[in-house]
């Protein structure tokens, strides 16, 4: 948690839709899902606006949180209040560049972009351009910045699990919407793969569709399955080891570590038990973790836990895998 009494930093939200602001419109106390209440709660920043062209999400973001709303980001800039130290980029993905481009001018520190960057390459690597020498960036990875994923991690790093032997995903909403998450988190764990596989289109989106895939890394390959329903809500993680097992269920909500136990003989065998993660869960507040480690990162020089090129490397995945099954259909 941000030291209180150290310097308080000020902070903006371009896009005051759900994730930039009305997420947390009835989550009640204790639970921080958006960006401007987890810049409200965290006692290192100080909210001093918000953006979006959509005059009623305006009226409802200063209504809620007290804080004035412009129409553009040069407006607030142009108000006479106190410039933004940090900015949140929450408009939708294809307008990133642009949202970016608008910010760009400002005096902000560090840029928060919602992720995926963009639904190009060359569009994310001009925003990473734009950076350079200028600002920091980092992306909305939510679940790297998490205790209990951190916890697994070290987990895994530490070696007692053995090696991967396997891994399959089960995901909805889209390759770069929701799939972008889990590819994310297997480059956490493991580092880029060696090659990826297109398997089958399940014919739902066009900019953002819906595709089983693997992921090749050297010593076990991960399965991708998207779900044919457009509607549903699913991130499940299951990744097998030569000593255990680590499932990620509920969306990224919970998450389970296993251990193979007994003498391995032919006659007993092992089973696998489960066992306490080195650290607990903190999804209900994954907005605050986020400005938790941005606030270090800012103050501390703290390394970002989800910045611009790592999120770039989750891109290139994604595009990789919507290439090859472009090529498939022809």
């Amino acid at each position: 948690m941000g030291d209180s009494g150290k310097k308080r930093l000020t902070a903006a939200v371009v896009g005051l839709g759900n994730i930039g602001f009305r997420y947390d419109l009835d989550s009640g106390p204790g639970r921080i899902f958006s960006h401007a209440k987890a810049y409200r709660e965290h006692p290192g920043f100080e909210l001093v606006g918000g953006v979006d062209i959509d005059e009623k999400k305006r009226a409802d973001f200063e209504r809620h949180t007290g804080v004035k709303a412009y129409p553009s980001f040069d407006a607030l800039m142009k108000s006479g209040g106190r410039a933004a130290d940090c900015v949140s980029i929450c408009t939708p993905t294809r307008l990133h560049l642009s949202s970016l481009k608008e910010v760009h001018p400002s005096r902000a520190a560090l840029i928060l972009m919602e992720k995926p960057l963009a639904y190009s390459l060359d569009e994310a690597r001009e925003m990473l351009n734009l950076s350079q020498n200028n600002y920091k960036i980092a992306v909305n990875y939510i679940r790297r910045w998490d205790p209990g994923i951190i916890g697994a991690k070290k987990t895994i790093d530490g070696g007692s699990l053995g090696p991967p032997a396997s891994a399959q995903c089960w995901y909805s909403k889209g390759l770069f919407n929701y799939a972008s998450h889990a590819i994310d988190l297997f480059h956490y764990f493991f580092g880029p793969e060696r090659e990826t596989l297109f398997i089958r289109d399940k014919g739902i989106g066009a900019e953002d569709p819906h595709l089983d895939f693997l992921l090749r890394f050297e010593s076990f390959d991960a399965c991708f399955q998207a779900s044919s329903d457009e509607f549903l809500r699913l991130l499940e993680i299951d990744m097998l080891f030569e000593r255990g097992r680590v499932k990620i269920l509920d969306n990224g909500w919970k998450i389970q570590l296993f251990r193979a136990r007994g003498s391995g003989d032919r006659n007993n065998g092992r089973v696998l038990e489960e066992e306490d993660l080195p650290a607990g869960q903190d999804m209900d507040r994954y907005q605050y973790n986020v400005m938790d480690g941005i606030y270090r990162s800012l103050l501390d020089g703290a390394p970002l836990a989800s910045d611009g090129q790592s999120a770039f490397g989750t891109l290139e995945t994604c595009v990789r895998i919507k290439e090859q099954s472009i090529r498939g259909k022809a």
